[in-house]
């Protein structure tokens, strides 16, 4: 009698050993499944972040566009001295022999 109890409770052990090992299995197979699911949000994520991103720097070159306009544009109203100042030139300027200013009223 005392074998076949031993016997009854090793069956109960191999199979709760089974039972055991196949929820580890399940535990396991969830456990890859949540990471993968985790990596793919991530992923997507950084994905949207830097498309995000690219469209911000898109979109401050697209404002400074406008600005950059003006600025050409203010340059080629300026009188010429500063245009020459811009591309690095000294200012043209008249020699004072010239100008209306220096000049001295002529005796008649």
């Amino acid at each position: 009698m005392a074998a076949r109890q031993a016997e009854a409770r090793l069956t109960e052990a191999r199979e709760a050993k089974a039972a055991a090992e196949q929820e580890a299995r399940a535990a396991q197979e969830q456990a890859a499944a949540a990471r993968q699911e985790r990596d793919e949000a991530v992923t997507g994520a950084q994905f949207r972040a830097a498309e995000a991103e690219s469209r911000a720097d898109q979109a401050g070159q697209d404002a400074a566009e406008p600005d950059r306009a003006d600025h050409a544009e203010a340059e080629l109203q300026r009188p010429s001295a500063d245009r020459d100042k811009a591309a690095g030139q000294p200012a043209r300027r008249q020699p004072k022999s010239t100008t209306r200013r220096s000049r001295q009223p002529r005796k008649s």
